[in-house]
């Protein structure tokens, strides 16, 4: 494994396990791996959500977003999202760029309803590839 790899590896499992190691998800595009995980925020233990800035609370969660080439190494590509309810009402994900040594990730906090059906589109714009759109469906609870 290479040594970005690692770096990338060890940031997101400081951050996936301080959110209680919930599972990450992937979508290939070409040769690369997009990365993607919704979670309560309050799962983050709170010097973690201190150093990133992220606000913890009963209805607080962190969308976190990377991507990888096929060797395994972070990529910048600019990323945007939104999640929408059931009813169809659209929120955007103002995602923020994280860099720590070679590692890329991209967070956007966002607050939403108890035990609600969310679909969620993420956008990253892919060196020589072009847009591509991840969609996902999540239930997120309030964590007291």
């Amino acid at each position: 494994m290479s040594v970005h790899c690692l770096r990338w590896a060890g940031v997101a499992a400081a951050i996936l396990l301080a959110a209680g190691g919930h599972a990450e998800q992937k979508a290939v595009f070409g040769e690369y791996a997009i990365h993607y995980t919704v979670f309560n925020a309050s799962f983050l233990r709170p010097e973690i959500a201190e150093r990133y800035g992220i606000v913890r609370g009963l209805d607080r969660a962190l969308a976190n977003v990377s991507v990888l080439d096929a060797a395994g190494r972070a990529v910048e590509a600019p990323v945007t999202g939104s999640f929408r309810n059931l009813l169809g009402h659209v929120e955007p994900l103002r995602f923020r760029t994280v860099r720590q040594g070679d590692s890329v990730y991209y967070l956007a906090s966002l607050t939403y309803p108890h035990a609600e059906a969310l679909r969620f589109e993420i956008v990253a714009d892919l060196p020589g590839y072009g847009p591509a759109t991840v969609t996902f469906q999540k239930t997120l609870y309030w964590e007291e």
